[in-house]
């Protein structure tokens, strides 16, 4: 009688997208699409809990972004006014800076609402950079109007202090004229650069690879 041999008993081994380790058949685990061990799906799990904020998160985020456009607004302004040039594409640059102002003080947390605070945020320090800007300026621009008339400017530069009314209302009145076509899209860029950077990272959303890779 001759013996008859099962067939030799076949594991397929897969490799764990999270940590390219093989892994056997019956250990995958699937989760958007893609094949995962226990440890890299834990892992992926605490690393989207940790990125949700809390109640607190979102006033600290809020604050630490005001703050940081609101000096990064008063640094741009400054250029302007040492330069005499205004630098428009500097306005990304206090968006990234409230971004990251919001991500950092709300413990590297991300989200909608973070992104729509630090977007908020980022118009705050553009205004006032602006401002920085029109201030300097219109105080100049009265100073040697009231020189070419014979007058002493000092009366009405005593009107027309950092935060008075009457400097307030003027900006108010020519903010139109401080936002022309390339401002805006500036201040658009500057949104969209503050909004994307507290957003959440999926960790199951892999980035792709290239060919080289």
């Amino acid at each position: 009688m001759t013996d008859i041999k099962p067939p030799a008993q076949q594991q397929t081994e897969r490799t764990c997208q999270g940590c390219n380790n093989t892994l056997p058949s019956g250990d995958v685990i699937r989760v958007n699409g893609l094949m995962l061990c226990r440890t890299c799906n834990t892992n992926f799990k605490e690393r989207l809990i940790a990125q949700q904020p809390a109640g607190s998160d979102f006033l600290t985020g809020f604050l630490g972004a005001c703050a940081a456009a609101i000096v990064a607004g008063i640094i741009w302004g400054l250029i302007v006014i040492l330069t005499n040039y205004e630098i428009g594409y500097l306005a990304i640059g206090v968006g990234v800076v409230a971004g990251y102002g919001v991500y950092f003080a709300s413990g590297k947390k991300g989200g909608p609402v973070l992104q729509i605070l630090a977007s908020i945020s980022s118009i705050v320090g553009i205004v006032i950079g602006k401002y920085v800007t029109f201030y300097h300026f219109f105080r100049q621009g009265a100073t040697e109007a009231a020189k070419e008339q014979g007058a002493d400017p000092t009366e009405l530069l005593n009107q027309f202090t950092l935060f008075s009314g009457n400097m307030i209302s003027s900006f108010i009145d020519n903010i139109g004229s401080m936002f022309g076509g390339f401002d805006i899209l500036w201040v658009i860029l500057a949104v969209g650069a503050a909004y994307k950077i507290p957003k959440i990272v999926n960790p199951y959303i892999l980035p792709e690879k290239s060919e080289n890779e």
